[in-house]
C-alpha cells in the first residue's frame, strides 16, 4: 500500500513538472532568425522548402565543388556572388512583402503585374551572374560542368518517370501559367 502511494505522487509529481515546463517553454519568445546571405535560401525570404528534383542549369555549390577551382577562381565566384546577392536585395525584399500581400489575400492586380517584373528581373541577374561565373571557368572546367548539367538533367527526368508526371517541361512544352485567382481588392 505505501508503494502504491509513492509510485502514484512519483507519476502526479512527474506530470506536474511536464505541465509547467511546457508553459515555461511557451513562454519565451523565439530566437531564430531567417538565413542571410548568399547561397542560403531560409524561409525568411519566401522561398519554402522545394520539392522534387532540383532546377537544372544551376550554378551551385555541389556543381562548382566538383569543378576543382583554383583559390583565384573560389574568390571570383564568391566575389561575384556576393555582389549578385547585394544587388538584389531591393527585389528580395519587394518580393517578400508582395508574397505577404498574397499570402493575406490582399495582392492587387497591379501588385501581380509588379510581382510579375521583379521576377522577370531577378532572372534576368542570375543569367548574368551564370554568364560573370562561366567567364571565369576554363573550358575543361565549363565542358565539366555541361556533363554535370546534362547528368542531373537525367536525374529528373528519372524522377518524373517514377513519379509519373505526364508532362514534361522544355523547349517544346513550356510551363504552363498558374490561373490567376481572383482578387478581393480589384
Amino acid at each position: 500500500m505505501f508503494l502504491r502511494k509513492k509510485i502514484i505522487s512519483a507519476g502526479v509529481l512527474l506530470a506536474l513538472l511536464t505541465a509547467f515546463g511546457a508553459i515555461v517553454q511557451a513562454q519565451q519568445p523565439s530566437t531564430q532568425t531567417p538565413a542571410e546571405g548568399p547561397g542560403r535560401m531560409g524561409r525568411g525570404e519566401g522561398r519554402g522548402f522545394r520539392r522534387g528534383p532540383r532546377p537544372r542549369g544551376r550554378f551551385g555549390p555541389r556543381a562548382l565543388g566538383e569543378l576543382n577551382l583554383t583559390d583565384a577562381q573560389k574568390q571570383q565566384v564568391r566575389t561575384i556572388m556576393q555582389q549578385g546577392f547585394e544587388s538584389n536585395k531591393g527585389l528580395r525584399e519587394e518580393m517578400r512583402q508582395l508574397g505577404e500581400k498574397r499570402r493575406q489575400g490582399t495582392l492587387t492586380a497591379a501588385d501581380q503585374t509588379r510581382a510579375r517584373t521583379l521576377h522577370e528581373q531577378m532572372r534576368a541577374a542570375m543569367k548574368e551572374r551564370k554568364t560573370q561565373i562561366a567567364a571565369v571557368l576554363t573550358a575543361d572546367q565549363k565542358a565539366r560542368l555541361e556533363a554535370l548539367r546534362k547528368d542531373r538533367q537525367a536525374e529528373g527526368e528519372g524522377f518524373r518517370k517514377r513519379r509519373g508526371f505526364r508532362h514534361q517541361r522544355g523547349p517544346e512544352n513550356p510551363p504552363t501559367q498558374k490561373p490567376s485567382s481572383p482578387s478581393v481588392n480589384q
